[in-house]
């Protein structure tokens, strides 16, 4: 029983990283906005869609500077929308020390002054890529719209 719901786990996992993707979204590396950790004393922002506020970190974040590439792919899950950012190779590490710091807690993609997604990290990520799960569809094209404009 545990073997199996292990390969059902895996192919699920393999299935949203595998998928086919749409071509890449340009990022304007200029923008305001990238991933910031939260903070007891920091800044407060809002999320886009409500008005519940994280404090973030604005000291130490990851900026679209570091981003190399945005692209959204199909989900396994309906309506969950799937965001495949990787980081270059300065982002890449800062992203495994932010990660590293925050465990159990959340990281905030923010574009703007709006947080888009917080995750809470649940492992260290070292590979500099990260599938971003966005429960709404107003929220992926809202980050497409902002590196457009």
């Amino acid at each position: 029983m545990v073997h199996k719901g292990l390969a059902l786990l895996t192919g699920l996992l393999l299935l949203v990283s595998c998928s086919s993707s749409d071509s890449p979204i340009a990022i304007n590396k200029n923008k305001k906005g990238g991933l910031f950790e939260s903070s007891v004393t920091g800044k407060g922002l809002s999320f886009y869609h409500s008005k519940e506020i994280i404090k973030v970190d604005t000291t130490t974040f990851i900026s679209f500077v570091d981003f190399d590439v945005i692209r959204q792919e199909k989900s396994p899950y309906e309506g969950v929308f799937v965001l495949n950012v990787e980081l270059n190779e300065s982002g890449t590490l800062k992203f495994n020390e932010m990660t590293s710091r925050n465990l159990r807690k959340p990281i905030c993609f923010v574009i703007g002054d709006k947080i888009v997604a917080a995750p809470i990290i649940s492992e260290v990520i070292s590979n500099g890529r990260i599938l971003m799960m966005i429960p709404d569809k107003k929220g992926v094209e809202l980050i497409i719209e902002y590196f457009k404009n």
